[in-house]
């Protein structure tokens, strides 16, 4: 058995249905976009929404995933002195995550990044999303175990960790990360069929066909997020800054270095980008559908107010001993 353990990088939440035979118009170039003469970029960090920032806290937040990676840390710390006890010391060595390391709390979050980029400039360099993750690996550093027996060591580890806190502690962490994957389905089922969302679809769809930029449609598949590939849009490739090293190490355990990289957007990416950006402007798009989004949070949070409140009380205490753990 070789497992491979590695570094996680953040993934964002995605709002569309994947949509079948998109058609490309040619379109037109930037200046003869019918939204050219949108907002400038002076004015594309607007201080607006209900709950605040744009961006800002949100009714998702009390599933509270700072906290929930805390206590994931702390029970990291304690597995990771039970392996090297048990002749794994290179966890210790080269952290990285080994259970229970990533936060669908992380995910759960409404985040604007998805709809594109804020501004014309970073269009022009990272392309339609340059601020995320999905399109690419970030640089980690991971281990490649050759050992049959570590699995079953890593699982004893990971109770011995576990009962160092209080009964039940820990599995209020692990039930809000199960909640908050419970939570984003619920997110992106009902901004698909919003009447609000899917009229703004409406609306930055028919700005795009305006700009030149045509997909396929139907009433069944409704699109809350506009990417390139609904439209044919070809997308750039991340390029090696830093090419990783060798595995290192013999034997059991490899250390593996990943290359650094960094994206460049297809030119016909970066039109796109800036035409759906001047839309979304024009439209006052993510505004609007940030007030959708954090107002069906509300609602979803409202039905589960009992459980978020257990589930808290039981996490304060999970945190007293991860403080402890991690500063000890």
């Amino acid at each position: 058995m070789t497992p491979r353990l590695r570094g996680v990088g953040t993934a964002l939440l995605v709002l569309t249905l994947a949509a079948t035979g998109c058609v490309a118009g040619d379109g037109p170039s930037v200046a003869e976009s019918p939204a050219a003469s949108a907002v400038s970029d002076e004015t594309e960090n607007a201080e607006v929404g209900p709950k605040g920032l744009v961006g800002g806290p949100q009714p998702f937040d009390l599933l509270r995933p700072d906290d929930v990676r805390l206590v994931n840390a702390a029970l990291r710390k304690l597995q990771e002195r039970c392996l090297a006890k048990a002749g794994y010391p290179e966890f210790e060595q080269h952290p990285v995550p080994i259970g229970g390391d990533v936060v669908s709390g992380d995910f759960a979050r409404f985040e604007l990044v998805e709809l594109g980029p804020r501004s014309e400039a970073e269009a022009r360099t990272g392309g339609f999303n340059p601020a995320s993750s999905l399109y690419g690996p970030e640089p980690f550093e991971g281990l490649v175990v050759h050992d049959e027996a570590f699995e079953g060591v890593s699982d004893a580890c990971r109770r011995e960790a576990t009962a160092a806190f209080p009964a039940g502690a820990v599995a209020a962490a692990d039930a809000l990360d199960e909640l908050a994957n419970q939570f984003e389905k619920e997110l992106n089922a009902r901004l698909r069929s919003d009447p609000r969302s899917l009229r703004l679809a409406e609306e930055r769809l028919a700005c795009l066909e305006d700009a030149g930029y045509h997909s396929a449609r139907s009433d069944h598949l409704p699109v809350v997020l506009a990417v390139p590939e609904m439209f044919g849009v070809p997308r750039g490739q991340h390029v090696v800054d830093v090419p990783g090293d060798e595995p290192t190490g013999s034997g059991v355990i490899e250390v593996l270095t990943p290359p650094q990289t960094h994206y460049e957007p297809h030119p016909e990416e970066v039109k796109f980008a800036i035409a759906d950006l001047r839309c979304r402007r024009s439209l006052d798009y993510d505004r609007r559908i940030w007030e959708v989004a954090v107002s069906i949070e509300e609602a979803i949070v409202a039905e589960h107010e009992a459980t978020l409140t257990e589930l808290g009380l039981r996490l304060d205490e999970a945190l007293r001993y991860a403080t402890e753990i991690l500063q000890g």
